[in-house]
């Protein structure tokens, strides 16, 4: 080994302490660099305020369900703010799946009735009409229905075995205390295959319902719409409810009375109406063009559930996207093409993603080198804790982001102290749209978040927003895309 003369190191201090200087100065990106050589990561400028802009300006339309009207707004919003930017290639996808929409009055009324066990007349009546949204959510793809006094039974967390033990289900609704022992597709399928006429559902511990979907898979294992998925129910799908905890726990006890009195039935009264049809849910991409047509790609869901805003899921990770965007575009002249994408239909089964990898298969299979997502990357210092976890699907990948996360907590040690940035590998990539990616074969790595306790929820508004934590994975990921992008792999 050889060793720096006593003038090569007088150079190499002076020409540190001049780039301190220049950084002190301009107050942009800050570099970071090794004693000898080029630069190893440059930590993007990132401007939380202005992205909290994006958020307010993305959830003044209401919820962005797929395929909706203020989904569509969102796109177009998306595709002015990359343009504005100076992306190249600025394109709204429209990408065709089965999706639903709750429409128009939603109604649903739990009662326990009893009856004169020799004329049959109704003598005494307790009911309770349920809220929408606040009591009970439309899950996705549920069928519609307008109908009376139907008889409620529970089966327990809904297997086999408990819908063995409640005797005749066929035309009755069927309450389910989920414990997490099957997933709503699976508890929606047990309720059609037994017969029943509405499926309820109430989480264990969860007293605001909230908003999910059902879905299927195809031969490749992607999520597709439950009617895709299941076309044999296509035509007859029935209610597919969730209650909360206080409301099912009502509505089980007044079942439990009704066993063991036969003048007593628990009942449920509803007029649900859903479409379910044919439609588009939207991505939007935009380029900077490298020197090489290889691609690092950041993407970001943008849709919601029906039920609320979003503003934590995931109008946080569509903002990040928008300012890294701007941020990306001073980097001058890049080896990689960078791609930012926003999704559609996340919520429903990651079919933005998917319906867009199915179009563009052969081009991404040939440049895609690297998929860095953003989902709910936003920490509340709250009940939901300061943690922004990180989850790569390649071992590698995992020490390359722990270099960037050291040199991070260096560089920001304010923001370091007051947030857990754990990362961790998932050989099975976690349920946001970089698994897309990752089951075709792809590198990845996705931001996650604490959330918020109002998750899937009307309440998941702008006020829950920590503008500040908003910098972090985009200081950590995207400075880690940049790096790539700039020096390639």
């Amino acid at each position: 080994m050889q060793f720096p003369s006593s003038l090569e190191t007088t150079r190499g201090r002076i020409i540190a302490v001049v780039l301190v200087l220049l950084l002190l100065v301009s107050g942009a990106a800050a570099w970071v660099w090794w004693p000898f050589g080029e630069p190893e990561v440059e930590f993007i400028a990132f401007d939380y305020q202005r992205a909290y802009e994006d958020i307010e300006a993305l959830t003044a339309n209401g919820p962005r369900f797929a395929g909706g009207e203020a989904e569509l707004l969102g796109a177009e919003y998306v595709a002015s703010q990359f343009t504005a930017a100076g992306l190249a290639r600025v394109t709204v996808h429209p990408v065709p799946w089965t999706l639903y929409e709750p429409v128009g009055t939603q109604e649903l009324t739990i009662a326990r009735e009893e009856r004169d066990p020799l004329l049959g007349a109704t003598i005494d009546r307790d009911e309770q009409q349920l809220s929408h949204l606040e009591d009970f959510t439309v899950l996705a793809f549920s069928g519609s229905l307008d109908d009376s006094d139907i008889e409620a039974i529970f089966v327990g967390n809904g297997d086999d075995a408990n819908y063995s033990a409640a005797g005749p289900v066929s035309g009755r609704a069927v309450l389910v205390a989920n414990d997490g022992a099957l997933s709503y597709s699976a508890l929606y399928l047990q309720a059609l295959d037994n017969g029943a006429a509405v499926s309820l559902i109430y989480d264990a511990g969860r007293d605001w319902p909230i908003g999910k979907a059902s879905y299927g898979a195809d031969a490749r294992g992607h999520m597709i719409p439950f009617p895709e998925a299941y076309p044999e129910y296509a035509d007859q799908l029935i209610p597919h409810l969730m209650l909360s905890q206080t409301a099912g726990q009502q509505l089980q006890d007044w079942i439990d009375a009704a066993k063991d009195d036969d003048d007593m039935s628990a009942l449920v009264d509803l007029d649900i109406n859903v479409v379910i049809e044919l439609r588009e849910t939207r991505v939007v991409t935009g380029d900077i063009v490298g020197k090489s047509s290889q691609i690092v790609m950041l993407g970001a869901h943008m849709d919601t559930h029906y039920v609320g805003d979003g503003a934590v899921d995931n109008t946080v990770g569509t903002a990040e996207i928008i300012e890294m965007a701007r941020q990306f575009v001073q980097a001058g002249e890049l080896e990689y093409t960078v791609r930012f994408a926003t999704w559609g239909a996340e919520e429903l089964g990651l079919l933005g993603s998917y319906g867009y990898f199915l179009q563009n298969e052969a081009a991404l299979q040939s440049d895609l080198r690297l998929y860095l997502n953003f989902d709910m990357t936003h920490a509340d210092l709250g009940e939901s804790g300061d943690r922004i976890p990180f989850e790569v699907n390649n071992p590698d990948l995992k020490a390359e982001i722990e270099k960037v996360m050291e040199l991070w907590r260096e560089r920001f040690p304010a923001l370091a102290a007051d947030y857990q940035t754990p990362v961790s590998y998932a050989a099975v990539a976690g349920p946001s749209d970089h698994r897309t990616f990752a089951m075709e074969g792809f590198t990845t790595a996705t931001g996650y978040g604490s959330g918020s306790a109002e998750y899937h929820t009307p309440y998941d508004t702008i006020e829950q927003i920590n503008a500040e934590s908003l910098q972090i994975a985009p200081q950590i990921l995207g400075s880690y895309g940049l790096h790539v992008a700039r020096h390639g792999l």
